[in-house]
């Protein structure tokens, strides 16, 4: 694992029992309970082909001061007091300070300048996630803001990732690791399109958009969006709690 690889998602739900449900009914997510450094629940959701993500219920004290629902991507530091130092000092916010998951595992929660929120680790319990192609399971990420070069420099730095305008009319921007993997990429998107929110959004694979399409309908999802300007569909969602998510077919 090195720094800025892609190591792990997961959700802050309103409601957990409700975000499990509708996700196992799109997924075919199954869980396994473990539990937080504060005691609470954290559900660790698997496809037969591994472990995929987390749920837990978004704390109180998040949901008191207007937070959405929200998927986060976690990205690998070699410290993440080092990781919130230099986030800090490039505009960004330290939302929760460093913490002790495990005995192997320490992670802080970070906000960009423009308040996109993801998850700094640090340890050896989590692998790479760069290659996964199975149904149900993360197999990319993206960052969706009003403004692209406002968080390329932070980005670079946090991370040092290498952060390059790709080709085409979208505006978007690819990054890469410091040892050339291809990690996320960096959309500037209208308000219109990204709504109020500056945020990563985790995309997950599906055997077929349609059925997908259905499905999330049918729990009381929302489809927001179809993106058909790239190689494969990308269909943008929200869950009934109103976290947003992708979805893209094999």
């Amino acid at each position: 694992m090195a720094k800025g690889d892609s190591v792990w998602c997961d959700l802050s739900a309103f409601r957990l029992e409700e975000a499990k449900a509708f996700y196992a009914r799109l997924f075919g997510w199954t869980y396994e309970r473990l539990t937080q450094p504060d005691s609470s629940p954290y559900d660790v959701a698997s496809t037969p082909d591994g472990e995929a993500a987390g749920i837990f219920e978004m704390p109180q004290k998040l949901q008191q001061i207007g937070l959405p629902s929200f998927w986060m991507p976690y990205f690998a530091v070699d410290s993440v007091e080092a990781a919130c130092d230099q986030a800090a000092r490039r505009g960004g916010k330290v939302e929760v300070p460093p913490l002790a998951w495990s005995s192997h595992d320490r992670i802080a929660l970070i906000r960009d300048p423009l308040g996109a929120g993801f998850t700094a680790y640090e340890g050896t319990g989590l692998n790479p996630r760069h290659s996964l192609t199975a149904p149900g399971q993360m197999v990319w990420r993206a960052l969706y803001v009003s403004d692209a070069a406002a968080v390329r420099d932070f980005y670079e730095a946090v991370f040092d990732w290498r952060i390059s305008k790709q080709p085409g009319a979208d505006g978007g921007f690819l990054a890469t690791t410091a040892g050339d993997v291809p990690v996320a990429n960096i959309h500037a998107l209208s308000e219109d399109l990204r709504g109020a929110y500056q945020f990563w959004g985790i995309h997950f694979l599906v055997p077929t958009l349609p059925d997908a399409k259905a499905k999330i309908e049918a729990q009381g999802g929302k489809i927001i969006y179809v993106d058909k300007g790239h190689s494969r569909t990308t269909v943008l969602a929200g869950d009934p709690d109103g976290a947003a998510f992708f979805v893209r077919a094999q």
